[in-house]
């Protein structure tokens, strides 16, 4: 009976822990109420063929192969194949506007980079407002200042542009031809296209909320919902053709542009043929929106796990540093026998504005060898080697939850967060390629569905993760509650205590 009481107290501490002592009800309300704009969106895609046909708007089946062509260029020389074969003009204007759409999609970010930080003068990263807290932890004081040159302060604005170098690499290995197509190839693009496509999500949303503040996975499910809602109503109002309905019946086809055309698996067939079943043909002759090629949402998709990835994956700290929460600063100095030139920091924090750091974040560095060895042998799993470093006696200093154990060469991949970043990145990349691949989506649609991601993002973001979810977090693990479960994240309230709680600590 004792062991009994023991494993079912056990995993009542889990329980809790794990979904922050919400019970069964409340659980299930919480899940349904984060992806509540999905569940909308997935009804309104299963019952659009309720709507009368008589009352749809007509559908524009030349529209996404021409917008594609002109923005992107012929690379295949379907003008030739499809509209004009007498007019080679064509291919050549298809490239000039091409070239000119990459170079806006370059120039046209930079400049509202350029208005946010030197027209308005915006004084922080409008995207990450606490990047020091969660990025730049223990960087060297040159960089602590404030720069709009900043690598994590640019890099969001090329992402147009990445996005369209990226959908022609893509696109320069998915040629439509019998030569292209090969078993292995055709396996891949289904893992992607169908599975990846499923499991990405879930997956994100687990590392969201086992990893991250409460509250991001509740964005992350809004963003989802608002990019795909969109879309579909999108499909709905303005349906274009897929390619592989031009590639069937030509982009001049009339016949067959209608509400009762039924959907087709196009490059999936051949994974069917491979397996020797219908799976994916039954699945998709059974599409409720066949004319929903712009945007794609399996663009829209990858990008928005993309981001939310990259975005907020953090690296672990290397060495002590303080933060003004207020004036978003970091504070710094050297040892005595630096220069000051060298030594002084941008920003200083008060002595009265270090009472906000909570003592689970501070701790005080020692100030002589036997201290530091008598605060070795009381702590020795918590110890950091470069606690012993002296910071101004100006500044009260701490250093962040540290664990002599992540400086471990084995888990440098752990310190730089690198996995969810490579993983965000090759799936987009492979998504857009399987997309191309399978003959399902134009370049086109997979760039006005990151746009589609894009936007979603920064509005989330913009008025609901930083504002609300971050800055109510961060305050919270500022303050001296350092036992309140709403400045946890999931992985830290289940090791809490234990070596490993820093792994999931996103301030560690």
């Amino acid at each position: 009976m004792t062991v009994i009481n023991k494993v079912m107290g056990g995993l009542l501490s889990f329980y809790r822990a794990v979904f922050w002592e919400r019970t069964l009800v409340g659980l299930a309300w919480n899940f349904w109420w984060n992806f509540l704009p999905v569940f909308v969106w997935l009804t309104i895609f299963k019952n659009a063929r309720v709507i009368p046909a008589e009352i749809r708007p007509p559908i524009h089946s030349k529209a996404a192969f021409f917008w594609d062509l002109m923005l992107f260029g012929d690379s295949w020389g379907e003008f030739r194949q499809q509209a004009w074969p007498s007019d080679k003009w064509w291919e050549v204007v298809s490239w000039a506007t091409g070239v000119t759409f990459t170079v806006c999609c370059g120039i046209v970010p930079l400049l509202v980079w350029y208005y946010i930080y030197y027209v308005r003068r915006v004084q922080y990263n409008v995207l990450e407002w606490y990047e020091d807290l969660f990025h730049q932890k223990g960087e060297q004081q040159q960089h602590l200042q404030f720069r709009p040159t900043q690598l994590r302060v640019m890099l969001p604005f090329f992402m147009p542009l990445f996005t369209c170098i990226m959908v022609n690499v893509a696109h320069h290995f998915a040629r439509q031809e019998e030569s292209t197509f090969t078993s292995g190839k055709d396996i891949l693009a289904w893992i992607s296209y169908v599975c990846l496509h499923l499991g990405v999500p879930v997956t994100t949303a687990v590392y969201l909320y086992v990893f991250q503040p409460p509250g991001t996975l509740k964005c992350f499910g809004f963003a989802l919902g608002i990019q795909n809602i969109a879309g579909v109503f999108t499909h709905l109002l303005l349906p274009t053709a897929p390619p592989w309905f031009i590639h069937m019946y030509g982009v001049n086809d009339t016949e067959h542009v209608n509400y009762l055309q039924e959907g087709y698996a196009a490059g999936l067939t051949r994974v069917d043929m491979h397996w020797g079943t219908r799976l994916n043909r039954n699945g998709f002759h059974k599409s409720p929106v066949v004319f929903g090629a712009a945007p794609s949402l399996h663009s829209a998709i990858a990008v928005q796990c993309f981001l939310f990835l990259i975005s907020r994956s953090t690296s672990t700290a290397k060495t002590p540093a303080a933060y003004d929460l207020q004036n978003r600063s970091r504070v710094c100095s050297s040892s005595s026998d630096s220069s000051s030139d060298s030594s002084s920091c941008d920003a200083q924090m008060k002595d009265e504005e270090m009472d906000n750091i909570p003592k689970y974040l501070e701790e005080s560095i020692p100030s002589s060898a036997s201290e530091s060895d008598l605060m070795l042998q009381q702590y020795p799993d918590s110890f950091s080697p470069f606690a012993e470093a002296h910071l101004s006696s100006s500044v009260s200093s701490f250093k962040m939850h540290a664990d002599v154990m992540r400086t471990s060469k084995w888990l440098w991949i752990f310190n730089k967060s690198l996995i969810p970043k490579i993983f965000g990145f090759l799936y987009i990349c492979i998504q857009w390629w399987a997309t191309i691949y399978l003959d399902h989506h134009f370049r086109f649609d997979l760039f006005v569905g990151a746009l589609y991601a894009i936007v979603s993002f920064v509005i989330i973001n913009t008025f609901f993760l930083q504002p609300k979810v971050l800055k109510n977090w961060v305050e919270i693990r500022l303050s001296d509650n350092k036992l309140n479960p709403a400045g946890k994240t999931m992985g830290m309230r289940v090791f809490q205590g234990t070596r490993f709680e820093w792994l999931f600590d996103p301030l560690a």
